[in-house]
Order: structure tokens, then sequence, then C-alpha cells
């Protein structure tokens, strides 16, 4: 039967008018199979969901995306900012009402996919009761907790009170380079409908394999945690283990919805990590030069025929501010009679007991 209204009927999909994928799939679904058997509905509700894989990210939305994040960090010190990046697809929200019977959870206003916070909440909190499990980690029984100041129920909170910690929903970060709405075509086949629905006591090798078409997911979402930072801290790892060991959303058994999350640094600590990057860069093109200084002086002490020689181009590195650290250790390399270069130095024939003495002198002065 036909599933679009008649006002609708002219309208045809445009990928690149901006067309609001959530809209799209509630509204344009040319045909519905009546009862499971109607055979003008076949197909339909994948030609929907392949329309909807290629519409393409709205013009406003990189804008609305950096108004909404220095809305929610600017001046307010006690948030978390991380990125979660998908380790392969993600599903969230397979279960909503609609009229594909497959939903994927998408920003009302903007229509790109989206991870409520309530899921992050409810995922960092079975990552707290799986994962963790220690007494006060755990979640409460249904007849309630005889001790309420568990450190779960603080960040959580309870039926009375507000937890610590807020989750905010985290919103898709656009990328330049990808053109089209982060949403993707899939599929999942059921190879035992009737066994699976009690019809039959056990499956068959001659049933036939009903594949049903879904969208997911993948991409980078901006993950924002709010509350003091004892507790925001406590939350970021316990939704980084579930990110990664349990994943969010639906099909998870089957490899969905894991994903890698990065805490971003603020400000301050972007400032201080290019300040710190740029000192190591100082010292490490000081300890090539010195590095290089120190083999050839070792190169000049080896095939030196008197101790002035040495002595000047020793001096030299003093005078350019070479780090003592540098000229004790090159002292040590060229002047202790264990090293290889005392040896070195000391077996040809033409260095004199004056010369050895002198550069002892010039090493214990070092």
């Amino acid at each position: 039967m036909k599933a679009r209204r008649s006002e609708l009927e002219t309208v045809s999909f445009d990928a690149k008018s901006g067309t609001h994928p959530g809209l799209w799939m509630d509204k344009f679904l040319e045909n519905q199979t009546e009862g499971g058997d109607g055979a003008e509905g076949v197909g339909s509700k994948s030609k929907l969901l392949e329309e909807v894989a290629r519409t393409a990210v709205p013009l406003g939305y990189p804008k609305a995306f950096a108004a909404r994040k220095a809305a929610l960090i600017v001046n307010r010190p006690r948030v978390v900012v991380a990125n979660a990046k998908t380790l392969g697809r993600l599903v969230i929200g397979l279960g909503a009402k609609g009229t594909t019977e497959v939903g994927l959870h998408l920003e009302h206003t903007w229509g790109v996919p989206v991870l409520p916070g309530s899921a992050l909440k409810g995922l960092a909190a079975s990552a707290a009761h799986i994962l963790v499990g220690k007494p006060g980690w755990t979640k409460p029984p249904k007849e309630g907790r005889k001790d309420q100041n568990s450190d779960f129920d603080q960040l959580f909170g309870t039926t009375d009170e507000q937890g610590e910690v807020i989750f905010h929903d985290a919103w898709w970060v656009p990328d330049p380079d990808v053109k089209h709405v982060p949403i993707h075509l899939d599929v999942m086949t059921v190879h035992h409908a009737d066994y699976y629905g009690g019809k039959r006591d056990l499956p068959s090798d001659t049933d036939s394999p009903i594949p049903i078409s879904f969208i997911s997911t993948n991409g980078t979402f901006l993950v924002i945690i709010e509350g003091e930072p004892e507790w925001t801290d406590a939350a970021f790892l316990l939704l980084e283990a579930g990110l990664r060991d349990l994943g969010i959303g639906a099909k998870t058994n089957a490899g969905y919805g894991r994903m890698s999350l990065e805490r971003e640094l603020s400000p301050d600590e972007r400032r201080q990590a290019q300040e710190n990057a740029r000192r190591a860069r100082e010292v490490a093109e000081r300890n090539a030069k010195f590095q290089m200084l120190r083999e050839t002086l070792v190169e000049s002490f080896l095939g030196a025929q008197n101790a002035n020689d040495v002595f000047k181009k020793f001096a030299s590195a003093v005078r350019d501010g070479c780090p003592s650290e540098i000229l004790a250790d090159l002292g040590k390399r060229l002047f202790e009679k264990d090293s290889q270069c005392w040896k070195g130095w000391s077996k040809k024939a033409n260095r004199t007991p004056e010369e050895r003495a002198t550069y002892g002198k010039f090493f214990r002065k070092t």
C-alpha cells in the first residue's frame, strides 16, 4: 500500500539540497508492505535508507557545532572535553519507532548522528558495574541500597538526587573532507525467522534468509562531561573503558559501537604543551649540535700531535656555551686513563710522559 501522503508524491530526493535525513526517513517512504505479503512494498525501505545515506552535510552545521562547543566549554572550568572516534560502525537508536522500523538517533535540528547523553551515562554506569565491580561501584539492587553514599550513586545519581556529573549529548564533529552526513547503509540477515518466532521447533537448512536493511554511522563525536574534577575524571575513565570494551548502542555483540576516547586539552594545557614541545626541540637541537662537537673533539684527540691542539678546541667549546654535563662527559672520554680515547692516544709512539701528564693535569682541573 502507499505510505507517502498524496501531497508529497511529487517531491523527489536531491542529495545536494541538504535534505533533513530524519524528516526524509519519517515522511517519504513510497510503499509499505501490508501484512508482510504485499509485493509493492518490496525494496522501498532499502531505497529510502540508501537515499538517506547520500544526504549532504547541512551548510550551517559546522557553524552550529562550533557555537555549541563554545557555549559549553568557554569560561566553564568544570568540563572535560574529549573526542570519541568510532573503531568501526556504530548504530544507536535502532529500535526507535518509525516507518522503516529501523532507526538511528539523529540531532533534531540538523539531522546528523548524535550520541545521547543518556546513552553515554548508561554506558559509564555499565562500565562501573561490569568492569570495575568493586563495592561502591555496582548498580543498586531493586530493593535499594542500605548505604546511600556509594560512589556509584553519587556519580550517577538516584531517583531522589541528581548525580555529580552531567553527560551532554555528543554531536558529530564535522570534517571538511566529508561531504555527506556519516550515515551508511548496512544489513543484517535473519536466517531462521520461523524458528526465532516460535513457529518451528528447530531451524532448517532449507529456511530462506531474510536480509533487513538498516543504517549505521561512524566518525568522531565531541563528548563533554561537566562536574567537579574528581568526579568528571572518574566518569571519563569509566566512559573510556566502556567505549573500548563494551561498546555503545545496538549490536555490540557483533562488534558495533566500539570507540576510542581521547581527552582534548584546555587552552591553558594546549599552550603549556606547545611550550614544552618548543623547549624539547631546543634541547634536542642543542644536544645534537654538541654531540657533533663531542665526536669532533674525540677525533681530534686521537689524531693530535700535541696537547695544545685539543686544548684549543676544548676551550672553544667552553666559550660556545657547551653544557657543563657534556663537557664533563667529554673530559671523561678524553682524559680518563681507563677510557678508550686515552688508551688509543697513549699507544702512539710520539706521546711523551710530559704530554700524558699534561692531559691528566687538565682533566683534574675540569
